[in-house]
C-alpha cells in the first residue's frame, strides 16, 4: 500500500483509494488476497452460518479489516440484507441482520487482531455494499466493547443505513470525522434501509455526475445530479440502469482513481 497515510486521522484521497482497493479484494479467494498483499499477516474471517466474509491483514505500521459486500448471486447475503428488524446493538438499534453478521465472526476477528496487533499499529475498516454496514456496527462495537481504544478510520462505499439516530449520533460523537462514507453518484443502496428508522453516521462524500467529490451535499444536489445523470443515459444505450451500475465497486475504483489524480498528495 504504497503511498498509504497510516497515520492519518481525516479524509486521504491515496487512503480512500487503497481503502477501496482492499474493499474490493474482500470479494477475492484468500489466496488472491495473500499475493495481493505480500509480506503482511493476512487472516480469512468467515462465517457459514451468515455467509459473512472477509480478512484482516497486517504490517508494522497498520491493520485493515475488510469486509465482503453483497454477491447478488449469494441467497444468504441478500436475506441479510432484507432482514430489516431492528435490535439492540453497541450504542442504540440496528439492522438486525447486520449485527448477525458482525456477531458471527466477532470472536475470530478479536482473535485475529489480538494477535496481529503487537506493536500499536494503526486501524483501518472497510467495506462496500453490506461490508461497510457490517464495517460499522464492527467499528462500533470495536470501541464499545473496549477491543481497541481507537481506529484511525473507516471508508466504506455504496454503504445502507446500519442504525437507528442514537447509534448515529454515538459514532458521530466517537469518530465523525473518521467515517467517511462515499456515494457515487446514483447509487441506491446508501438510500436503504428507509429513514425515519434508520440514519447514516459519519462524513459523507458524494461523486456527482461530472465525477468530481463533493462534501455533505445535500437532497437538492444530490436530486440535481440523479436527473443530470438520467437525461445523459438517455443518450446512451444501457442495459443496467445507474442507481444499480454506480454501486458497483469497480465504478467506485474508477472515480477513486480520478480522485487521486486530481488531489495527488490527498
Amino acid at each position: 500500500m504504497e503511498g498509504f497515510n497510516s497515520a492519518a486521522t481525516a479524509y486521504n484521497s491515496q487512503n480512500a483509494l487503497w481503502l477501496g482497493k482492499a474493499a474490493a479484494l474482500a470479494y477475492e479467494e484468500i489466496t488472491t488476497v495473500k499475493q495481493s498483499l505480500p509480506g503482511w499477516d493476512v487472516t480469512p474471517i468467515t462465517s457459514p452460518k451468515t455467509d459473512t466474509e472477509g480478512f484482516i491483514a497486517g504490517n508494522d505500521d497498520l491493520i485493515v479489516i475488510s469486509f465482503r459486500g453483497t454477491e447478488p448471486g449469494e441467497l444468504k447475503d441478500w436475506l441479510v440484507d432484507l432482514d430489516m428488524e431492528m435490535v439492540h446493538g453497541p450504542a442504540g438499534k440496528v439492522h438486525e441482520g447486520f449485527y448477525d453478521a458482525v456477531s458471527s465472526i466477532w470472536e475470530e476477528l478479536v482473535a485475529a487482531l489480538r494477535r496481529i496487533r503487537q506493536n500499536g499499529q494503526t486501524l483501518w475498516i472497510t467495506g462496500h455494499s453490506l461490508g461497510g454496514a457490517v464495517a460499522i456496527i464492527a467499528c462500533a462495537r470495536l470501541l464499545k466493547e473496549e477491543v481497541v481504544t481507537f481506529i484511525n478510520g473507516v471508508y466504506t462505499f455504496g454503504q445502507p443505513r446500519s442504525g437507528d439516530r442514537n447509534f448515529a449520533a454515538w459514532l458521530d460523537g466517537a469518530m465523525k470525522t473518521r467515517i467517511i462514507r462515499l456515494v457515487n453518484n446514483n447509487d441506491i443502496v446508501p438510500h436503504l434501509p428507509l429513514p425515519p428508522l434508520y440514519k447514516h453516521a459519519g462524513t459523507f462524500l458524494y461523486f456527482d455526475s461530472d465525477e468530481k467529490i463533493q462534501v455533505g451535499n445535500g437532497f437538492w444536489q444530490c436530486l440535481k445530479d440523479r436527473l443530470e445523470s438520467q437525461v445523459k443515459s438517455l443518450y446512451v444505450d444501457k442495459f443496467v440502469p445507474d442507481e444499480i451500475e454506480d454501486h458497483f465497486m469497480a465504478n467506485y475504483l474508477e472515480q477513486l482513481e480520478k480522485n487521486v489524480a486530481r488531489q495527488p498528495k490527498g
